[in-house]
């Protein structure tokens, strides 16, 4: 009797932990906003949006150095194509 019982409270005990198992990450967040990240998809997850906000931060800076160099008017047609070609390779 005891057996069957006590088995009886394993099983139905771990059926009760999946249950309440969270989702990976916070799906309903935008990628800098999110804090919780749990299990693998979790940590894939995670790497994605590190990913992703880094290249979001290099695109910026060069749009702003992009914005700030043609601004300067004496700059020479070579230079302006530098600008172009670092706007393309950070952004694109």
């Amino acid at each position: 009797m005891f057996y069957r019982l006590s088995i009886l409270i394993i099983v139905f005990g771990l059926s009760s932990c999946g249950a309440t198992i969270p989702s990976a990450y916070q799906k309903d967040r935008k990628p800098s906003d999110r804090t919780e990240y749990n299990g693998i998809g979790g940590m894939i997850q995670h790497q994605k949006d590190q990913s992703y906000i880094r290249s979001k931060t290099l695109c910026d800076r060069a749009t702003r150095y992009y914005n700030e160099g043609l601004n300067d008017l004496s700059n020479s047609k070579d230079k302006v194509e530098e600008l172009n070609k670092d706007m393309m390779d950070a952004c694109f």
